[in-house]
């Protein structure tokens, strides 16, 4: 009898050994086949960043260009605003010219003169200045503009990156959960 009982527990034992390298098996094959899953996930990971990276390259391209147009749209106001002075400026020289050889030529009328010309000049300072202050509100509006629009689009782009990196955390999240499952 016991040698019964003995054969019993060495088949027991030989039934047992052979379970548990069945289970090893399996277990090996499982962390084989997770191994290559997390594998491809890594790569599609690595996808996504680079098609994210990529992307906002290109967006910050745009930007760039966007902003160099911007730029080249303000420097032609303000170089036209400056040609205007300078016309102005000019034909203002042309009236001074004009004003002060009729001075010359006729010293008895010279106290009539100057009064009117005094009164013309008013009226141009005044003049240049309106459109001085008219010239520089449009510039200053075209900046203003061109400033909002920047910080909209930078914060489009701050609000995309940030749902990228949300998405990303949140694979990494399911796959570390994913994982933690096939550990246990």
């Amino acid at each position: 009898a016991l040698e019964d009982d003995l054969a019993k527990l060495a088949e027991s034992r030989s039934s047992i050994d052979g379970l548990v390298a069945g289970q090893v098996e399996k277990l090996a094959e499982g962390r084989d086949i997770l191994k290559r899953a997390l594998e491809s996930d890594l790569n599609t990971i690595k996808e996504v960043i680079s098609g994210q990276s990529e992307k906002l390259a290109e967006d910050r391209g745009q930007l760039s260009k966007a902003l160099e147009t911007d730029l080249q749209s303000v420097n032609g106001l303000i170089s036209d605003h400056m040609n205007r002075l300078a016309a102005d400026r000019s034909t203002l020289s042309q009236a001074l010219e004009e004003d002060l050889a009729k001075l010359a030529e006729s010293r008895s009328s010279i106290d009539g003169l100057v009064t009117g010309q005094v009164e013309k000049l008013a009226e141009g300072r005044d003049i240049l200045k309106r459109a001085l202050e008219s010239d520089l509100n449009t510039i200053k509006s075209v900046i203003s503009d061109q400033s909002e629009k920047l910080a909209e689009d930078r914060s489009i782009l701050s609000k995309a990156l940030e749902d990228d990196l949300a998405k990303l955390a949140e694979s990494r999240s399911s796959i570390d959960g994913l994982v933690a499952g096939q550990v246990e």
